[in-house]
């Protein structure tokens, strides 16, 4: 299942704007466990040199990310969520911008990453370039999504009011899709795994959530095809002798 982004004509300044509003006024939380969270990143290229984290949240990953680095910059729409990113780790540059125009020089980060962010930005594509743009030669990018492929997701959307977990602007991308975006975007070596992590409970909240969440466990466990997993963990590589932008 590959969703038209955004059918409704709406502006990508406008969407960009009602994100920021939502995620400056909602409480913070968690949705993962740390024993996810941990297991996703030791899947990833090791978090060295100069790195950059698009749509950082509150953090959720960064605390697992940025250790092994040179330097480590977080960017985010939201100054709220930035803010309390540098009370929990002082150690990071925190940038609060857009990340589908992304207001770096040319090759200044040996690592691109976002944690289920690329499916909240309605021209996710522009990111995609804007990373490898500023990635040096032999830079590495990785992106944590929802399968949209996923029986779960064929379910969850259409009812996400229901649930209250996703909001309205979220769209949930084919991983096939953003395979064939980072080529177009010129990244090589092009690496996918499908994962179902396991949610922090309190962020399910009600019965029919947790419900939810023990079904997706369950049908992960029986088969590791790519709809049945609720997630996909893309790493990609900027060529070595990179030469002209795409």
């Amino acid at each position: 299942m590959t969703s038209t982004r955004h059918a409704d004509g709406m502006e990508t300044g406008e969407v960009v704007g009602r994100e920021q509003h939502y995620w400056d006024s909602i409480r913070e939380f968690s949705w993962l466990t740390q024993q996810s969270i941990d297991s996703i990143v030791s899947s990833c290229p090791p978090f060295e040199g100069d790195v950059l984290e698009l749509c950082s949240g509150i953090g959720m990953f960064t605390a697992a990310t940025f250790k092994g680095s040179r330097s480590y910059t977080c960017l985010d729409v939201s100054s709220t969520r930035l803010g309390s990113l540098r009370r929990v780790l002082g150690d990071v540059k925190l940038v609060q911008g857009d990340a589908q125009n992304l207001a770096f020089a040319d090759t200044c980060f040996d690592y691109v990453c976002v944690f289920a962010g690329l499916h909240h930005l309605p021209k996710y594509q522009a990111t995609l370039r804007e990373s490898y743009r500023v990635l040096r030669p032999n830079g590495h990018f990785v992106c944590f999504e929802p399968n949209a492929e996923c029986w779960y997701r064929k379910i969850a959307t259409p009812i996400r009011r229901v649930t209250g977990l996703f909001t309205e602007d979220e769209v949930f991308l084919s991983p096939v899709e953003i395979v064939s975006r980072l080529e177009n975007a010129g990244f090589v070596g092009i690496v996918q795994q499908y994962l179902s992590p396991r949610y922090d409970w309190d962020f399910l909240g009600n019965p029919f959530n947790r419900l939810l969440a023990r079904l997706v466990y369950a049908a992960s466990s029986l088969a590791s095809k790519p709809n049945w997993q609720a997630f996909a963990l893309i790493s990609a590589s900027k060529p070595l002798q990179a030469g002209c932008e795409p």
